[in-house]
This record gives structure tokens, sequence and C-alpha cells, in this order.
């Protein structure tokens, strides 16, 4: 990391700005890599644990119908009102549903097939026979509570919500929690390292002496492993007659 200063007028004082270059990140990282490993262990359990969690299948069942009305401002109000309490109570008595109102209402969804004037009509639930069952009733008493309120309009309806032999859940199993928390993992885990080196004042390079000394080193002094200081050990003195001589 080089460090610059800058000042603010005559009496300012100089405030040190670290500058980092890549080669210094991958350094930062590689000396405190096993945090970023636990950090990742850690959020990829989490996420197993969570995308491995039991969630109740959901069954979807749609009914296709065309509302008729003279008016075609109205269109949006009259599609509004296939969820509105009145039906939705006449769905739950012709079914003998033990629900509230509420939670059947929430389970209906009313929409238009690409802009036309063909309307879904789609029921969710966990069981799927019971998604066709509502499907239907609700098409049932929408026709018939919608002559009632409003005598301009009609429902027609073109098909019929079908049970299927083999149903596919709305919502099946998805990894998709687990990738996001291990990349969550190692961000979090190269955001501590970078945390924990900016706290740590340690001197490891020549460029930390000369930040900290402020001043440049004329040279360092090579690091040698215990090995090599060991083979280097000095040979035994050599007697002759008369002398003595150390051997090179």
């Amino acid at each position: 990391m080089e460090e610059t200063f800058i000042s603010n007028g005559r009496n300012a004082v100089e405030t040190p700005i670290r500058e980092i270059n890549v080669k210094e990140w991958f350094d930062v990282i590689q000396r405190r890599w096993w945090i970023a490993v636990i950090c990742t262990l850690i959020f990829a359990v989490l996420g197993g644990l969570y995308s491995t969690r039991t969630e109740t299948p959901l069954y979807s069942a749609s009914s296709r119908i065309v509302i008729k009305t003279e008016s075609s401002e109205l269109l949006g109000t009259l599609k509004a009102f296939a969820r509105e309490p009145i039906v939705m109570g006449q769905v739950r008595n012709s079914l003998q549903l033990t629900r509230s109102v509420g939670f059947l209402r929430s389970q209906i969804s009313i929409s238009s097939v690409d802009g036309s004037l063909i309307t879904l009509v789609t029921a969710v639930d966990a069981d799927p026979d019971l998604a066709v069952q509502i499907a239907n009733a609700t098409v049932k008493a929408y026709s018939e509570q919608l002559t009632d309120v409003f005598p301009g309009a009609a429902v027609r309806v073109l098909t019929e919500a079908e049970p299927d032999e083999h149903p596919s859940p709305i919502n099946p199993p998805s990894n998709r929690a687990f990738y996001i928390s291990i990349f969550a993992g190692i961000a979090i885990g190269i955001g501590i390292i970078f945390l924990v080196d900016s706290l740590d004042d340690s001197i490891r390079t020549r460029r930390d002496v000369e930040r900290h000394l402020d001043t440049a080193l004329l040279g360092q002094v090579t690091r040698f492993k215990r090995k090599e200081l060991t083979g280097r050990g000095t040979r035994k003195p050599v007697q002759k007659r008369g002398e003595t001589t150390i051997g090179k």
C-alpha cells in the first residue's frame, strides 16, 4: 500500500491516504484466506438448509371465460367483482369449505389473455383436484352474481378447469438460495479480510517500514530458512604438526 499526503491550507495537518494496488489486494487475501473459506462454508450450510426446507407444493387450475358488457369502461370493474366476498362466500358454501372468505379470495386471480377479452380465472391450492373445483365454482358463482349486480353484463364459459393426471407444482424446489448464499459468503469473507487488515498495524514488508519511518531504506536482509542456516555451519579445525589451521 502506498501513502500520499494532502493538506488544507497554510497550517493544515498532513493526512495520509493509503493507495492499494491489485497485487497487494491478492496478498491481503492470501494472508487470511481461511476467513473467506469459513464464511463461505457457513453461508453454504445455511443456504443448503434453507433450500431443503419442507415447502407445501401448490397447484393451479384455470377456467377461460369471456365477459360481455355494453360498456368497455366497466370491464376492469367486472373482473375485480369476481373476487368480491359475495362471490367467494357462494363458492365456500357450494364446496362446503371451512376456510375463511379472505383466504379463499387470496387463492383466486383474474387475468386477461394477451390483452384480449378472454379472461382466466385461476385457483391455487395444495390439492390439485380442489384447485379445479374452486376455479369452476368461482366461474359459476361469478356468472350468477354478475347478472344480479350488473344487469347488462354476462359471462360466457369457454373452457372449464379440468384435473391433470400428472399435475406439476407451481413452486418446485430451487437451489437459487444455495448459490446466492455461497456468493454472499465469499463477499462477506473478503470484506472481513480487508477490515481486519485495515485494523492491523503490523509491519510485514519493506514498504511498511518506509511508510512508518517516513524514509527510504538502503537495503534489506534476506530471509533464510532454518535448513539453510544449519547447512552453513563451520567445519571442525584441522590439527597439523606445528600449527593449527582452520578448514575453509
